[in-house]
């Protein structure tokens, strides 16, 4: 750890910072993953250096990739009889749809996932909280 007092924060700012809990940030204290300099503050850039070598490659495992549901609907299949033949359709939010128009929904849904992850990661390199907009 540097002995510079420019980068040096406490606790609760360092939490702040990064945008992760002090329980978490003194558990990593703790287990010895980040440590105080002589003037028993953090270092911003050695923190954030250990935190991205060591616990966020050990966490990688447990991340899921993202649930390809449509909505919160469960999903069940129907065939209608139509003019022009049988056309599949699924049970969602309460109503049969096209299975077109439910992967359109399940495309959009995941394009704003995306998004959104994008936003909550540009927030978190520029330390500040992640706030999404209302309404849309």
């Amino acid at each position: 750890m540097s002995n510079s007092t420019a980068s040096s924060v406490s606790l609760n700012a360092l939490a702040k910072i990064l945008g992760r809990s002090k329980s978490g940030l003194h558990y990593l204290e703790k287990a010895g993953h980040i440590r105080r300099n002589s003037l028993g503050k953090f270092d911003i850039a050695d923190v954030q250096r250990a935190i991205a070598e060591t616990v966020d490659q050990s966490m990688a495992h447990r991340r899921k990739p993202p649930s390809p549901i449509v909505r919160t609907a469960v999903v069940r299949t129907a065939h209608d009889d139509c003019s022009n033949g049988d056309r599949e359709r699924v049970f969602v939010d309460g109503k049969w749809i096209p299975v077109e128009q439910a992967e359109a929904m399940r495309d959009r849904y995941l394009r704003l996932l995306a998004e959104l992850n994008q936003l909550k990661g540009a927030a978190r390199k520029a330390g500040k909280p992640f706030l999404p907009e209302q309404g849309g």
